[in-house]
């Protein structure tokens, strides 16, 4: 079996049921190669960038209406950013780090999402609001890389599974990444 990328394309050409065995080359083609470490590491995020973001719009809240024109909850990789992110959008520019932590406390998120410490690292590290153009530039196209590898998984599954009509496949896989390429 081979154990390069070359070298698993001339065994396939030369290989006389080549589209039958596929599957079976590529299957150890993966165990062995990069591509499988790749497909199981983590997606494409930047945890500092977020807990850092989300600093700034708690020291600065009237940087929310601008950061929330680009970035989505969904944008962040986190569960706890974007769940922050959602309580700092509801709450309207009317933020301080005491209403925060009341609202996560009633809500009773706070200690699940950090509690006084994450909020204190948060503000502590937080950026300047002139960055924050740059900060969503970062998280947004980590969010789009995520996008992309999520359609390609859903396209493997049903390119291999075979349910799906072909061209309705390659429709849904190209709206997919349309809608990735837009920050969606």
């Amino acid at each position: 079996m081979p154990t390069t990328l070359a070298a698993l394309r001339v065994w396939l050409r030369d290989t006389e049921d080549g589209h039958i065995l596929v599957r079976e080359a590529a299957r150890s083609f993966l165990e062995k190669g990069s591509l499988s470490e790749i497909l199981d590491s983590v997606p494409p995020q930047d945890l500092e960038i977020e807990r850092r973001l989300i600093g700034m719009l708690i020291v600065y809240p009237e940087s929310i209406g601008e950061v929330s024109q680009t970035i989505r909850p969904e944008h962040f990789h986190g569960y706890g950013t974007s769940r922050l992110y959602r309580h700092l959008i509801a709450m309207a520019g009317a933020v301080d780090v005491a209403l925060l932590a009341a609202r996560l406390k009633e809500s009773g998120e706070y200690e699940d999402l950090g509690g006084a410490a994450y909020l204190a690292e948060a503000i502590n590290d937080c950026t300047m609001p002139g960055l924050a153009k740059h900060y969503c530039k970062v998280l947004l196209d980590h969010a789009r890389r995520r996008a992309i590898i999520n359609t390609a998984d859903r396209m493997l599954v049903h390119a291999y599974a075979g349910r799906m009509p072909v061209l309705e496949l390659i429709e849904k896989t190209r709206l997919a990444l349309d809608s990735a390429a837009e920050g969606k």
